[in-house]
């Protein structure tokens, strides 16, 4: 079970890394368009505004799901150091199901918004809102496939060992 996990985990880590730099460099060139437009040729393009919000908004939360692959969230961790092994194994262990539960919400409320808004369309851009709201449950569902292979992990460990 956990050699799937950690595969299906470290794919789609390896995708939404090459997505995320993707986004990086199309926001970066849209960036410096809508400048150069708008303060030496003086003729702004209002697209870029909009393609720029949901372009940032995917990049933002892909690189949040990429973040909890690597463990790089702020983590509080005074708590788990204060008290025994044990016990800040369970903790952790407790902290991730509830973030997991938490996350569940945040894809099943926000495909419910997906749904809701998919009518909708940007003012200068050909595209649905939804789009830009789809980032949250499409990273959910990241950071989630990321925090089972670490409760796994986790129920597998030795109290001494850092995960």
């Amino acid at each position: 079970m956990l050699t799937f996990i950690r595969k299906l985990s470290d794919l789609t880590n390896a995708i939404a890394e090459k997505i995320a730099l993707l986004l990086v460099v199309i926001l970066t060139v849209l960036t410096t368009t809508g400048v150069l437009y708008r303060y030496i040729l003086q003729k702004p393009l209002i697209w870029v505004y909009e393609t720029s919000i949901v372009t940032f908004a995917w990049m933002i939360f892909i690189g949040v799901s990429i973040a909890f692959k690597r463990r790089e969230h702020i983590r509080l961790n005074f708590l788990v150091n204060a008290v025994s092994a044990k016990a800040s194994k369970c903790i952790k262990i407790m902290i991730e199901l509830l973030t997991i539960l938490f996350l569940l919400v945040v894809i099943k409320q926000g495909f419910q918004i997906v749904r809701d808004t998919w009518a909708q369309s940007y003012n200068t851009i050909n595209l649905s809102i939804a789009w830009f709201y789809a980032s949250f449950p499409v990273s959910a569902t990241l950071m989630v496939i990321h925090l089972i292979e670490s409760v796994i992990k986790l129920i597998g460990q030795k109290e001494n060992m850092e995960i």
